[in-house]
């Protein structure tokens, strides 16, 4: 059996029957797929599992008679429609794609949802459970071709994957001479696949590789394939099982656990959190914490986070209050009320060109009266944002006012352009303006 457990060797723009092992995380729950080239024998299965429980798995017919093996429907695609446990993704399992006939052996597309776990065994056996770290959300992709020639019976899958961290590709084969209808269709209520156990006990092993995301092996846009040789009398006594295996963190959302009181010393929003998740993952309060009237006593706030991939996390409600509130009475000149952000429009201004000390001045007031404490800070950006602010600093309060400055000249970096002064107030909230130095 050509056996590979090392990372994989380059010929040309091909990558050659190993493991790659890289540690980067995102990923769905995982799946299995058998195959013979020629006669067009499928089977998938998709797990359901939590962090900590299988829920439930589903799977297609293990033999399908016509030349290509696609699992049903009809479109090839399989979707389990069961209850999904907490945490877990609305689009979980994913779908899956077996492809049976020559040439073409197998398709398979997965993205992971938060709170998609390990539900492969006898993978995770195989690998360690530190080799797929759980990462926010992940893919993984895959379509093979097959070359083979029967004069020599030597023939090459051609595997064109990409995946992402917190993934990983198990490829094997075995010849089985023997008859196919005595092949059985595993158990999906039991933990070993029978189908492979099966093969195990009355195949010759032909070939293993395990390929760990994130990688790129699409064999598009100067990315290698991974090609994968053998060798047999027979195309129709080849097998091919295909497993894919993602981890993904859960998207939870962490509220107070005690009322929130919003004081003119902050804070400036709900202090709520956020883990897992794919992508960007947006915040909603209801109601914002804007609509906090002083006085009105608590308020029940409910909160609800997003991803970029529409999952959702809620968490208990929360009482919030409001006994005073921060209100700022805007920039003053030379700077003014012009352009808010590097999004904006600026204009030209005498008193703002470079070189020169701009001053930055204000005033804040808690229930009318003048706030003189605790001290304001800011910081200075470019347009667009570089990696860190190139000015920082604290305001001096003089005569009821909040003043500070911009000293266009003091280092090399500031330059002609736009800039943004972001001024974080005494209760954690911000305020921006943005000027034009020429």
């Amino acid at each position: 059996m050509e056996k590979s457990i090392r990372r994989f060797t380059k010929i040309g723009c091909a990558v050659v029957l190993g493991m790659l092992i890289s540690h980067r995380q995102t990923a769905l729950a995982g799946w299995t797929c058998t195959g013979n080239a020629a006669t067009g024998i499928g089977y998938a299965s998709v797990n359901v599992k939590s962090v900590t429980l299988v829920l439930a798995q589903t799977n297609s017919p293990g033999n399908i008679a016509s030349p290509n093996a696609s699992c049903p429907p009809t479109n090839g695609y399989l979707k389990a429609s069961i209850a999904l446990p907490s945490g877990a993704s609305t689009t979980t399992p994913t779908y899956v794609k077996c492809s049976g006939a020559p040439g073409i052996i197998f398709t398979g597309s997965k993205k992971i949802g938060p709170g998609d776990g390990g539900d492969h065994p006898e993978f995770e056996l195989r690998l360690g459970t530190s080799f797929i770290p759980a990462e926010d959300c992940a893919e993984l992709n895959m379509v093979t071709s097959n070359v083979y020639d029967p004069v020599t019976g030597s023939g090459t899958i051609i595997v064109k994957t990409k995946a992402t961290a917190g993934t990983a590709l198990w490829l094997r084969g075995f010849e089985y001479t023997g008859d196919p209808a005595l092949v059985p269709i595993d158990n999906p209520n039991t933990v070993p696949n029978e189908t492979i156990e099966f093969f195990k006990l009355h195949g010759v092993w032909k070939f293993e590789t395990i390929v760990l995301g994130p990688y790129d092996l699409s064999g598009e846009n100067g990315a290698c394939a991974l090609l994968v040789p053998y060798n047999v009398k027979d195309l129709n006594n080849l097998y091919v099982t295909t497993d894919g295996l993602g981890k993904s963190i859960p998207l939870t959302i962490t509220c107070p656990t005690e009322p929130v009181v919003f004081t003119c010393s902050g804070p400036a929003d709900y202090p709520v959190t956020t883990t897992g998740g794919c992508g960007n993952v947006t915040l909603s309060f209801s109601p914002p914490a804007s609509e906090i009237i002083t006085g009105a006593g608590p308020v029940s706030v409910t909160v609800t986070a997003t991803d970029q991939a529409g999952n959702t996390a809620t968490c208990p409600n929360f009482l919030a209050s409001r006994t005073s509130n921060t209100v700022f009475d805007g920039f003053f000149s030379p700077i003014g009320t012009e352009g808010t952000g590097c999004d904006k429009v600026f204009k030209n201004s005498e008193k703002t060109r470079l070189g020169q000390v701009i001053p930055i001045k204000f005033k804040t007031f808690c229930n009318g009266v003048s706030l003189s404490s605790p001290v304001p800070t800011y910081f200075i950006e470019t347009c667009p944002p570089g990696p860190v602010p190139i000015v920082t600093g604290s305001f001096v309060f003089v005569s009821n006012e909040w003043h500070g400055q911009f000293d266009t000249g003091a280092q090399p970096g500031i330059t002609p352009g736009q800039y943004v002064i972001h001024v974080v107030l005494q209760d954690g909230s911000t305020r921006q303006i943005a000027v034009f130095l020429k």
